[in-house]
């Protein structure tokens, strides 16, 4: 559909307008029927030799590009010592002229455009007329157009000849109805972040942040509500926008994260056969924005309330558990509470081991476990070859050491005997084994306790 439309804009000349200075003169932008703009720079020659000439064309106008063509006129003898680049706003460099038109002279309307038929490097000097350029300009895809389109003019033998632009002009193709646009980065150091979607809520636009996190989403004029999301990271909603034809909104995304953090990498439970008990942990969100989560398990032994909730930033929720014995015979249980979540990593597991007692092995169990049992931190860990782990009895005991992966599949029992009061210490041998996470778990007497260990190969 025609939209008659006329863009006029009178730039500030620098004076004067020498080598490397940025030529900024009266350019006229004219919006055609296929929503392509001219932009054409017309006035003093740009020199350049000794050192690169510079020319620039500002575009007001945001686009999401699809095509970009350029015609230029410069004049040089031996046209083979010319090269000439554009870069874009966003620093995208094309090369548009390298080793052309050998002793040949001067480049007159030279219409260089990815739809062309031959090559710039079959023509014939002044290549007036229409040509691919020496590489393509779809490198210019996607971006928005919008700002400094700078033409880089050298000469690779300027002792011999020197040369001029002329004139230069610059046509971009692509949708310039309504859109928005901005920057995404993040809230706790303000780095951009790439790769994040942003969309509009009820439909299928949507787009994707560049590496240095800006973006531009096209849509039909209408009103929208958008959002903005990266993994590990709070998403974040527009009010609502009102888009128009000739109009690009401008709106960044902060994204916050929350954090995810228990006080367990493991937890051990001890019960009567034949019960219902309740335990608990608390889930603590230490990030700057909501945290929220789900949680599995699997067994049938072990439920839990809430199974999902939204924690704020700063705060903490308190997960119940509860651990039913029914018709459950006496030893040792493994099971996992499972947890999926809005933070870095999105999931996260911890083994839950429960010894089942008959009444009268309650009856003989201490009200509190001895505090001179303990299992000290492996080291090193994580380890590669092998780790140490030491740990005290106050008194002669039954030492079992199992060790269990990530799933809870037992792998391996260390050691399983009696043992004297006194300290001691253990060699978890990596060999055999595979990289990964895996879990220790010692009882001796009544007590019971778990350490994490991190396998590196």
């Amino acid at each position: 559909m025609s939209r008659p439309f006329i863009l006029i804009l009178l730039w500030a000349a620098t004076a004067p307008c020498l080598f490397s200075s940025p030529l900024i003169r009266h350019r006229d932008s004219v919006l055609d029927s296929a929503d392509r703009v001219t932009y054409v720079c017309r006035g003093v020659p740009v020199p350049f030799g000794v050192q690169t000439g510079t020319a620039v064309i500002r575009v007001p106008d945001m686009f999401d590009i699809n095509d970009v063509d350029v015609i230029l006129s410069i004049e040089h003898t031996w046209d083979s010592d010319v090269s000439v680049s554009l870069i874009s706003p966003w620093q995208t460099v094309v090369y548009l002229i390298q080793n052309v038109g050998s002793n040949g002279d001067n480049f007159t309307d030279t219409y260089l455009n990815d739809d062309a038929i031959y090559p710039l490097s079959s023509g014939i000097a002044p290549f007036t007329g229409s040509f691919l350029p020496s590489q393509s300009l779809s490198g210019f895809n996607r971006e928005s157009g919008q700002g400094e389109w700078r033409l880089m003019l050298e000469d690779d033998y300027p002792s011999t000849d020197n040369g001029s632009l002329i004139a230069w002009t610059l046509i971009l193709g692509g949708r310039i109805g309504s859109a928005v646009s901005g920057r995404v980065t993040a809230f706790e150091n303000s780095q951009p972040l790439a790769g994040a979607l942003i969309s509009v809520l009820g439909t299928s636009y949507s787009t994707l942040s560049d590496v240095s996190g800006r973006y531009i989403l096209t849509v039909p004029p209408d009103t929208y509500m958008v959002q903005c999301s990266f993994a590990g990271r709070c998403a974040e909603y527009t009010d609502t926008l009102i888009c128009v034809f000739d109009d690009t909104l401008t709106q960044d995304f902060v994204l916050a994260q929350p954090v995810f953090s228990l006080p367990y990498s493991s937890m051990n439970l001890m019960a009567c056969k034949d019960i219902i008990m309740m335990d608990s942990l608390k889930l603590a969100n230490g990030g700057d924005c909501s945290l929220t989560y789900e949680t599995a398990t699997q067994t049938d032994w072990l439920a839990v309330l809430p199974r999902g909730d939204t924690i704020g930033a700063g705060d903490s929720s308190l997960i119940r558990l509860f651990i039913s014995t029914m018709g459950m015979e006496p030893g040792d249980y493994i099971g996992s509470l499972e947890f999926a979540h809005n933070a870095a990593g999105g999931r996260y597991s911890i083994p839950i081991f429960l010894c089942v007692l008959t009444p009268s092995g309650m009856a003989e169990l201490p009200a509190h476990l001895p505090p001179g049992f303990s299992l000290g931190e492996g080291y090193p860990n994580p380890f590669n070859a092998a780790s140490r782990i030491r740990f005290a009895l106050p008194r002669s005991a039954e030492v079992r050491c199992d060790l269990f992966n990530a799933v809870g599949q037992k792998v391996r029992t260390l050691t399983e005997e009696w043992m004297e009061a006194g300290n001691h210490e253990l060699l978890l041998d990596g060999a055999g084994l595979t990289s990964g996470i895996y879990f220790l778990r010692m009882s001796a007497g009544e007590f019971r306790d778990v350490r994490r260990f991190v396998l590196q190969k």
